[in-house]
């Protein structure tokens, strides 16, 4: 899961040395994803693939070869096309394991550690694992993504600039896991299997393929609608579909930061949140909410058209006032 920009190379600094180079053996782990999601009844449309993204303006080999995977359209799409449709029975998810309030103070933390430890299982069965494609992938993303692990320069500077109210929860919260007991002094393993939940889980699940896609939440940009993606009882599985006509070559985008089912999600989750989960600075559409100052506000991202032309690029702040939620501060 991620968007184009990670983060300034001089402030993030990968905890490990791998280095994503395109290879023939990328695109076989990609497809026996693929292949194993059909196996087990998923739908994977036959229009879309999975590759790096190609910045057209960037002639560096390098550079080209190491952005991230994305979705593509490899041949249009016609708004309402199905995408994809991953069954259950490929997610990683704690199901009935999960804790709610009942059974726990700090229910996200100890879901989080639950789920990770998880993963730590499977990754440790490799190809034994039920899992095996998909955990074969997971094996090769870099630590060190997310601020919390990011270096000790990087997070001195974030810390300068977070809102004080928000430092703790974007920078320290794997030293929660270390001083709980979790995590054990200096086990990169479980720091990073912490980590991937943090990444790629969506509402305590692991979704194969569906983390694949990018987010993006500009109204220009954003071609999808989506289905429920945590685990329900009625058993469906996580559908995606085109909300627009697709061109081909298109990227295929998500967003992260609308939770369907999750009421008034958008009043609390914003790019900061972004930042924290997900280890990258989102491009416009960015939502910015700070409690302690009843102050919510939505920048968006317009374009100018004069005589059928497009003009200039402009920037639109919204402030919100949803009832019962945040008041924006009118001073």
């Amino acid at each position: 899961m991620g968007c184009e920009s990670r983060s300034c190379p001089n402030i993030y600094r990968p905890t490990t040395t791998h280095q994503w180079n395109h290879s023939e053996k990328e695109d076989q782990d990609v497809n026996a994803i693929v292949d194993w999601v059909r196996s087990k009844g998923g739908y994977v449309n036959q229009k879309i693939e999975i590759r790096r993204g190609i910045d057209a303006s960037d002639t560096s080999t390098y550079n080209n070869n190491t952005r991230q995977f994305g979705v593509f359209a490899r041949e249009a799409l016609d708004a309402k096309e199905p995408l994809l449709d991953i069954p259950q029975s490929c997610y990683i998810a704690l199901w009935n394991d999960a804790l709610g309030m009942e059974d726990t103070a700090t229910p996200l933390h100890d879901n989080v550690y639950l789920l990770a430890d998880k993963l730590m299982t499977e990754r440790k069965l490799g190809k034994h694992s039920e899992f095996a494609p998909y955990v074969a992938y997971l094996d090769t993303l870099p630590s060190g993504q997310l601020p919390a692990l990011w270096s000790k320069w990087g997070k001195e500077l974030l810390r300068k600039v977070a809102p004080p109210g928000r430092k703790k929860t974007i920078l320290d919260w794997i030293d929660i896991h270390r001083t709980s007991g979790c995590l054990r002094p200096d086990n990169a393993f479980e720091e990073h299997s912490m980590e991937l939940i943090f990444q790629r889980a969506r509402d305590m699940t692991l979704i194969p393929l569906w983390d694949m896609i990018n987010h993006d939440s500009s109204d220009h940009r954003l071609n999808t609608e989506q289905g429920l993606v945590y685990p329900t009882t009625t058993g469906e599985g996580t559908k995606v579909w085109a909300s627009r006509p697709i061109a081909t070559g298109e990227e295929i985008y998500v967003t992260y930061d609308e939770c369907i089912g999750c009421p008034h999600n958008e009043f609390h989750f914003d790019s900061l949140q972004i930042l924290r989960n997900f280890g990258f600075v989102q491009r416009y559409s960015q939502r910015w909410v700070f409690p302690d100052l009843d102050i919510w506000f939505q920048i968006d991202e317009q374009t100018i058209i004069d005589n059928g032309q497009q003009q200039k690029q402009q920037l639109q702040a919204d402030f919100g006032d949803p009832p019962h939620i945040w008041k924006p501060n009118k001073a």
